[in-house]
């Protein structure tokens, strides 16, 4: 919701000059409510069916020992707290200033795209990037219920919604979990990995809410362990959206 269709619904309304945030952020919220619910049927449904065949990989992506799967605990500490909602601020306000001159790619996308590019070339200390999972962890334990209640009384309308449930809505949103799914599960085998993590970690994943319909998901195919992978597919793949978001409403509404 908070990095996906409401930086989306903004980027449709500046799009077409005279369109309503909130009446936009209406029709995109049933999709995203729905295709949760279709992935986390899904998602248990691959799990069930695959449960003892070869593609099933019981919640790891590759064979890996149990030493390396084995993460240490963080332990909470308010002063890196302190510091890493900084370091995660500063990143926010590259990616505004950068939105300013490229207006057509939301500042939530850059800001996405630059936290990808410096964890894969491993630029950010240890434990600085522990502090930013420290505060990401307070954020998502203490605030996500009051952002998604915010979220749902300020721009919801529940006439659009109730309007918005036709059998065409159906059969688009069960269309992109499917889509989804096999494509990740194919890839997913092409690529050496195993096709139902695949499924469950990218294409159910990536119609899920977020991190709270992430948390579903997972929890639904008991696959918790795959949170971190799809945390980050659901911000790499969010911020394409919001990419190709921008240029399509250009070129169909120029």
């Amino acid at each position: 919701m908070g990095a996906g269709i409401t930086p989306l619904s903004q980027i449709y309304a500046y799009g077409l000059a005279h369109g309503s945030q909130a009446a936009i952020f209406s029709q995109l919220a049933p999709a995203v409510t729905f295709g949760n619910i279709m992935a986390i049927i899904g998602a248990l449904s691959i799990s069930k069916v695959f449960a003892n065949t070869k593609y099933n990989g019981h919640g790891t992506l590759i064979s890996a020992t149990k030493e390396e799967l084995e993460r240490p605990k963080i332990k909470l500490d308010a002063q890196r707290i302190g510091v890493g909602m900084l370091f995660a601020f500063s990143l926010l306000m590259v990616g505004c200033l950068l939105n300013n001159f490229f207006p057509k790619v939301h500042e939530y996308a850059f800001m996405i795209i630059i936290v990808f590019i410096i964890k894969a070339t491993n630029t950010v200390p240890k434990q600085l990037e522990e502090s930013v999972i420290m505060f990401n962890e307070v954020v998502m334990t203490n605030l996500t219920h009051a952002v998604l209640a915010g979220i749902g009384l300020a721009l919801i309308d529940l006439k659009t919604l109730a309007s918005a449930l036709t059998w065409q809505f159906v059969i688009l949103c069960l269309t992109s979990v499917v889509a989804m799914g096999l494509a990740s599960w194919f890839l997913g085998k092409v690529l050496g990995m195993y096709p139902v993590e695949t499924a469950i970690g990218a294409g159910m994943i990536n119609n899920s809410m977020g991190g709270t319909g992430n948390i579903a998901v997972l929890s639904a195919s008991d696959r918790m362990e795959m949170i971190a992978f799809a945390q980050m597919g659901n911000r790499l793949c969010g911020a394409i959206v919001l990419i190709m978001g921008g240029i399509l409403i250009r070129l169909f509404y120029p």
